[in-house]
Formats: structure tokens, sequence, C-alpha cells
């Protein structure tokens, strides 16, 4: 099967300003950055999360946490797929922690959410559900920057996903398929980790690559019909350009290659996108892009 997809992908953030830019200059002006300024790796390459505080409220060295408590009712909840509606009621925990550390060359976050569903009369749909997140960026050199990335989600709930990872917002990533299906009454678990590399070779130029691996795995698969386990592996190269000190613009080409199970089906697809990235006053910037996809099967 071959299939052509055309994706576009616009970020609008607010109270975000551009990841790690360089600060102004005393004179305001929008010039090119000078040597010592080293270029960020924006997340639409490096494939993190983009910031949710201004630079004014960046804490680092700091360990977080919290709690969520919900309840529902319900008055026609399916226990299995061939049973009759009753009525329940639903008492969800969300516990979350999160660390973050950093220092003049690295920084690190480890997030950590389980959660915990009872549901009352109905205790066969009681549930847990874990989603862990870390991510680190280590500068090796002046002008040559390493980061990794590993998320991990384990789902297990008859509605599914109801929170995100702790401390996470907007992924830069935009690989195809790398959303997750929302199968009620069916358990899944999915973990991705990839690692980027990025080389600034001119003052305002950068290329890098990267790799990433993922599982996705349902549970209970035997009692199902059109689900299959999958593992996708692929890379990506990338180019950036710092126009002047809150403008990028860049290209990314990628390649991936999906393998599902016990059906054995192999999937390759082919990337490229172009992307732009402006910074602007009162702590608002906007991502922009766009390509084509190639998927045969």
């Amino acid at each position: 099967m071959l299939s052509r997809i055309c994706s576009i992908l616009i970020l609008l953030l607010i109270s975000t300003p551009l990841w790690c830019q360089v600060e102004p200059s005393a004179s305001g002006g929008e010039g090119p950055a000078d040597d010592d300024s080293p270029m960020p790796m924006s997340p639409q390459v490096s494939g993190s999360f983009y910031p949710s505080s201004v630079a004014s409220q960046i804490r680092s060295n700091t360990l977080s946490g919290g709690v969520i408590f919900t309840t529902a009712y319900y008055d026609n909840l399916f226990a299995n797929a061939t049973s009759k509606p009753v009525r329940a009621e639903s008492y969800a925990v969300t516990p979350s922690l999160r660390l973050d550390q950093s220092t003049s060359r690295t920084h690190g976050g480890l997030s950590y959410t389980p959660g915990f569903t009872f549901y009352e009369p109905v205790s066969a749909l009681n549930a847990v559900m874990q989603n862990a997140i870390a991510d680190y960026q280590y500068r090796l050199t002046p002008r040559l920057t390493l980061s990794g990335q590993d998320f991990f989600e384990q789902n297990s709930s008859v509605f599914s996903e109801p929170y995100t990872y702790a401390g996470a917002t907007v992924s830069g990533s935009n690989d195809v398929g790398s959303a997750l299906l929302i199968i009620p009454y069916l358990g899944q678990i999915m973990n991705s980790a990839s690692g980027t590399v990025g080389y600034q070779f001119s003052r305002n130029g950068m290329i890098g690559g990267s790799g990433s691996y993922s599982i996705f795995h349902f549970s209970g698969q035997s009692a199902q019909t059109g689900l299959y386990n999958s593992g996708t592996a692929g890379g990506s190269v990338f180019y950036s350009l710092r126009l002047t000190r809150s403008q990028f613009i860049g290209v990314r080409y990628g390649y991936s290659r999906t393998v599902t199970s016990p059906v054995a089906v192999t999937t390759q697809t082919q990337q490229g996108s172009a992307f732009y990235t402006i910074a602007f006053p009162n702590r608002l910037s906007l991502s922009l892009s766009g390509g084509p996809v190639y998927e045969v099967t």
C-alpha cells in the first residue's frame, strides 16, 4: 500500500519564550548573536517538550510533587464488551513527582506519575496507570550538544490516559504515528527512547542527527481483532539556521521502519519538513512546520 501525506504543525505558545535563547543586547538590537552565544537545539529537532515557564520562573535543582483526586458517576458503564450497562462510581488518585537538576553544562529532569482508579461496584475495572519521562541534555563542548529522552506509559484505564506527563507540555516531535490509540477495556504499554546530537559549525548554523526506538504493546490482545504489537526504529538529520536573536529556520529529514506482530507487517516511512520559529515580546512564541510524508507497507 502506498500513501502520501502532507503534514502541517502549528504551535502557538503563550508564556513560552524560545527555549534557551540568547539574551537581548543592551541596545535591544535584532542582529545575529555573537560568536560566544551558543545556539539552542530546538524541540522540533530534539523531540523534547516546549517549556512552560518564562525565564523569571525557571527553577533548577528542585524536587516537586502533588496529588490529584477525581470522582465520577456513570449511568451506563459497560463492565466488558458483552455485558449490560450498569450504574457505577469511580475514584481516581493520581500522585506525581518531578526532579529537576541543572548545572552550567547539563540539564536533566525526571517525572513519574502513577494513577489508581477504583470502580464501585464493578471492581473488575479497577486500573493502574503509570507515566514516566526522563529528559537529559549535556553540552559536551561549546559547540557540541547531546540530548536524550525516554518516555514510558502503561495504561489500563477504561477511559484511557486521563492525565499527561507531569510537567510536560507540547512535544516538539512531529513524527507520524507516534500518538497512542485510545481503546477502552484494553491495557497498553508504550516506551520510546531517543538521542540527539547537535553541532554548531558556525556562528548561526547547526547540523545534527538523532536516532530512536519505540515499542507499543497491547495486553489481552488474543481477545481482540485487528490490533497488533509494534516496534519502530528510525533516525533523522537536520539543519538549523539562526536568522536573528529571535528567529530560526531549518529543515529535517527522517526515516523510520515499523514491524508489527504476531502478524508480521513492515511499514517504512520517509518524512521531510521545514520549520520556522519566532519569539515575540510579552512571553509569546510561534512555531510552524510542515512537509510531505511518504509511506509504504
